[in-house]
């Protein structure tokens, strides 16, 4: 992936838009799979995780039960299939995970803000 061309780089899973990731919500991914030995399940969890909104994120994280039934009621609402979840899937995940800082704007420091360099007041 050329990182000059990701400043506002977004992901798409079956017309579903993904955004890069805060550093906060990857952490709260890693409590819900275990990256080191992904299911195929895990696939689909985190595809819901990735495009849901962050309160049911954050419900999900406390209550897991019911975040299992609501990636199911997302299944059934998009009519998805195991199928649907394949290496491609995937690789859309680690993108993701990978380079969502690289998408992020970078403040621009004001070279007429910053201190001089040669001492001068």
């Amino acid at each position: 992936m050329n990182t000059d061309d990701t400043l506002h780089k977004t992901w798409e899973f079956k017309g579903i838009e993904i955004k890069p990731l805060s550093r906060a919500r990857k952490f709260h991914l890693s409590k819900l799979v275990d990256f080191s030995k992904v299911s195929p399940w895990d696939i689909v969890v985190l595809i819901f995780a990735l495009t849901c909104h962050e309160s049911t994120l954050m419900k999900g994280l406390r209550n897991p039960e019911w975040f299992d039934g609501e990636v199911g009621k997302w299944i059934e609402k998009e009519k998805l299939e195991m199928s649907d979840f394949d290496e491609d899937t995937l690789t859309i995940i680690k993108e993701v995970m990978e380079h969502s800082e690289t998408n992020k704007a970078k403040p621009i420091d004001d070279p007429n803000m910053m201190p001089d360099p040669m001492g001068n007041e």
